[in-house]
């Protein structure tokens, strides 16, 4: 979508893979914690609650109906509400809405310097090494793999 093209103006196409799959591998994380959740929500609350005579299914019953099925609808429901209520916070939030123009593009900031740094733990018998990426001010740590003597 949009996004994605924001994203590419502003990340440089040296680290691009590193950022994109590290924001997948985010976006992803929740996919097989949300069928968990929601199934043992579905399960053992809300299609109980909306079968009987309760307070939940009195209230919501006009909108997703009773009985068999309705607890996941009620589900489904309020994860659209809740989806939908978090693209609209965007237009309230100025980091969000206003990224494009606050956040330089990538070919006008300063190109990366990569350094190979070894070091030695003291009182510790490991060695390692990290690159470390310079831009202007700004150091991002790579990779930190440390070594047994």
């Amino acid at each position: 979508g949009s996004n994605q093209a924001i994203w590419q103006s502003k990340v440089a196409p040296d680290v691009q893979g590193r950022v994109f799959s590290a924001r997948r591998l985010i976006a992803w994380f929740t996919n097989p914690i949300s069928p968990i959740i929601a199934g043992t929500l579905a399960d053992f609350v809300l299609e109980p609650q909306m079968r009987a005579s309760t307070t939940l299914s009195q209230t919501f019953g006009w909108l997703v109906g009773t009985g068999e099925g309705a607890g996941m609808a009620l589900i489904i429901f309020f994860c659209g509400l809740f989806s939908m209520l978090v693209g609209v916070a965007g237009y309230f939030v100025p980091a969000i809405y206003k990224a494009e123009t606050m956040l330089p593009d990538h070919d006008e900031l300063n190109k990366a310097e990569h350094v190979l740094v070894l070091y030695k733990y003291p009182r510790k018998k490991f060695l390692g090494f990290f690159i470390a990426s310079f831009y202007g001010d700004t150091c991002v740590l790579n990779l930190n793999i440390s070594i047994p003597k």
